[in-house]
């Protein structure tokens, strides 16, 4: 149980438009933890993915540390999909 939830953020973009799959981010904060939403939309009619997942890294920053992810299991193409980090 992460408690209550104090802010959530607007989703920020984080890939170009032309690109093969776009990725957006919204933060949840809460006391003692921070929750990343990765929105993931495949742009390749091709193609399917599968075992989807990011991964935070911070060389600079020692403070968090990734204690949980729910990779996305099938992204079909044009279909959105979450996935998570929490901090």
């Amino acid at each position: 149980n992460l408690g209550p939830l104090f802010k959530s953020t607007k989703q920020v973009e984080l890939t170009e438009s032309e690109t093969e799959y776009l990725v957006s981010c919204v933060k949840h904060i809460f006391a003692e933890h921070v929750v990343l939403q990765f929105n993931v939309t495949n742009t390749l009619n091709d193609q399917q993915l599968t075992s989807v997942q990011v991964a935070v890294e911070d060389p600079e920053c020692d403070e968090w540390e990734t204690q949980f992810t729910r990779p996305i299991d099938k992204l079909q193409y044009n279909a959105p999909g979450q996935c998570y980090v929490l901090l």
